[in-house]
């Protein structure tokens, strides 16, 4: 498995906001309200991006958050082709990209991110511990209070640690090593040709 290869993005910004991406449809599995009231709770002046899903649901979820916060931003971008994303990615800086879902596999979205360095902030299900770990997020255990997350997401980001270059350049390099579709394709055949006789499907 893995992700193509588009470059790595920005790698500092002198925005106030802390640009925040999540990507994902807004059915209940994806807990995109979850991500909101994280948002709506945090005290950080926050640029929250919506990738993915259907306008009206999302509707219905900001309608919940109320009159919002000040120092909070929510811009739903909605269903856009991979490459208008890539190039999204490319010339903006990200914070972090933000998943809660209740189950995942070794998620695409997360790998395609830490290609540019973006770090990820997920909780610990399925195959989400691959991808995040210290040296590309914050992986957070599953079933955690809004307050609890909060506390956690403000803390983390406060410590300046996704805006440090040295940082996104190691989640650049983490994906470089494990989640290159290329490297990984290319290893995969050649291994399928070292001793096509020992393998088993």
């Amino acid at each position: 498995m893995g992700s193509e290869d588009f470059g790595i993005g920005p790698l500092s910004t002198e925005d106030q906001f802390y640009q925040i991406v999540s990507c994902s449809s807004t059915i209940p599995l994806k807990r995109v309200d979850l991500i909101a009231q994280l948002m709506l709770k945090s005290e950080l002046p926050i640029r929250w991006i919506h990738f993915g899903g259907e306008k009206e649901p999302f509707d219905q979820l900001l309608k919940t958050l109320g009159d919002g916060r000040l120092g909070l931003e929510v811009v739903w971008k909605g269903k856009v082709a991979n490459e208008a994303l890539m190039d999204f990615y490319s010339s903006n800086f990200v914070d972090a990209l933000i998943n809660l879902s209740i189950s995942e596999g070794v998620p695409v979205s997360m790998m395609e991110a830490i290609s540019f360095g973006i770090p990820v902030f997920a909780n610990r299900v399925g195959g989400i511990g691959e991808i995040v770990v210290e040296d590309t997020g914050c992986l957070v255990e599953n079933g955690l209070t809004v307050k609890e997350l909060v506390a956690v997401f403000d803390h983390w980001i406060k410590s300046g640690k996704t805006r440090e270059s040295a940082f996104r350049l190691g989640v650049r390099r983490f994906w470089e090593l494990n989640f290159n579709a290329e490297v990984n394709h290319s290893g995969f055949f050649q291994k399928l040709n070292e001793s096509p006789e020992d393998t088993q499907f």
